[in-house]
């Protein structure tokens, strides 16, 4: 009786272990908040410019002219919470893609990077 519990209990283990192996990865989850497109919808025209330029560039896959492009937005003194949030999207957006392909990255993206994430944070731009 006590061999066939221990069997039924291994059995039960290993097809559990088995199930769990099998199944596919899930998706890392995306970035909540608002785009930059939505969050500088409303501020002057060359905010308005600047978020659709860096938006161009990630969408290409332009990741230097998007963070150089990006450095204006994230530095100006007078973001609204929302647009601070966007901001940080994209700077993780491009974070992510050279995380998958580090070749992307240059110590001048890294430091604006940092340097815009950094003022960001602390709320001094």
């Amino acid at each position: 009786m006590k061999t066939i519990v221990k069997s039924s209990i291994i059995a039960t283990l290993l097809c559990l272990v088995l199930v769990m192996g099998c199944g596919k990865e899930a998706p890392p989850p995306a970035a909540s908040g608002p785009t930059l497109q939505e969050a500088f919808e409303k501020a002057s025209p060359a905010l308005k410019q600047g978020a659709e330029t860096v938006a161009n560039h990630i969408q290409a896959k332009h990741y230097a002219e998007a963070t150089k492009a990006l450095e204006p937005l994230a530095m100006n003194p007078n973001l609204t919470e929302p647009q601070v949030q966007a901001v940080l999207i994209a700077i993780s957006q491009i974070g992510n893609a050279i995380a998958s392909d580090p070749k992307l990255d240059t110590p001048e993206m890294a430091t604006l990077r940092a340097r815009m994430f950094s003022a960001l944070r602390r709320g001094t731009r």
